[in-house]
């Protein structure tokens, strides 16, 4: 049987009457660039959802260090000028700010801290644990490295699983087919961004990721999908005056 070729779904002159057939499926092209325009929308959804989950985190997380952490102390600390922050609400009584505050840490904290630490750690002076962070390092409520990092990793997961259905460049391999099309800049970026989450999945030696760096990690994705796929922009470049 013998099989049309197809221009791709981004290009010019695309033929809405041409058609695949394999092992007597047809699927008409229109059908097909309906498919990856639907997917792209979900797509959208899907990142976005994680995204702003992963964000109601961040800050709750960043908020709570702030409250317990000894620099954060006093009114007029350069803390609590810029959030994310807790406060009371307008008209009530404010948060003391004069000392910081503890967390009582949950079961399943604690269970886990005895799994990898074992069951009988040595107490310091203070009555507390040490826990198995680097030497003079502050990680332990480090929010901002370790919800960037999964940020990061999630979002190319989504961004893979809306790729892999319409055979996208979502790996090196699979860049190359998408070459010499004028998306080699678009293809160039989204090598950096596949790097930077390979780094930070195999625990590569490398720069801690900042927050903003996870949400251009998300806008990145998300605007060579818009241009690969040739769908109308929505994520226009503008959004960046948002992030001074």
């Amino acid at each position: 049987m013998a099989h049309t070729e197809l221009p791709p779904f981004h290009g010019e002159g695309y033929n809405c009457d041409a058609t695949i057939q394999t092992k007597g499926n047809e699927k008409g092209a229109c059908a097909m660039e309906r498919d990856l325009t639907e997917d792209y929308q979900r797509y959208v959804e899907a990142a976005g959802k994680a995204l702003l989950a992963a964000m109601s985190v961040y800050d709750l997380a960043t908020a709570s260090n702030k409250m317990m952490s000894f620099d954060c102390v006093g009114d007029d600390n350069d803390a609590w000028k810029d959030g994310p922050f807790m406060s009371a609400g307008k008209g009530e009584v404010q948060i003391d700010r004069s000392r910081p505050y503890c967390l009582a840490i949950s079961k399943e904290f604690s269970v886990s801290a005895t799994l990898v630490i074992g069951p009988n750690p040595t107490i310091s002076r203070n009555g507390g644990v040490k826990l198995p962070f680097s030497e003079g390092s502050n990680e332990f409520g480090n929010a901002e490295k370790t919800i960037s990092k999964l940020i990061i990793i999630e979002q190319f997961e989504i961004f893979k699983d809306f790729w892999v259905k319409h055979d996208g460049p979502y790996n090196a391999k699979q860049a190359q087919k998408w070459r010499g099309q004028d998306f080699d800049d678009v293809l160039d970026h989204l090598e950096i961004l596949t790097k930077r989450r390979n780094e930070l999945v195999h625990n590569d030696p490398c720069e801690s990721p900042k927050i903003r760096e996870a949400v251009e990690f998300y806008y990145g994705l998300r605007t060579a999908s818009e241009t690969l796929a040739a769908v109308p922009r929505t994520a226009g470049a503008s959004l960046r005056s948002l992030m001074p």
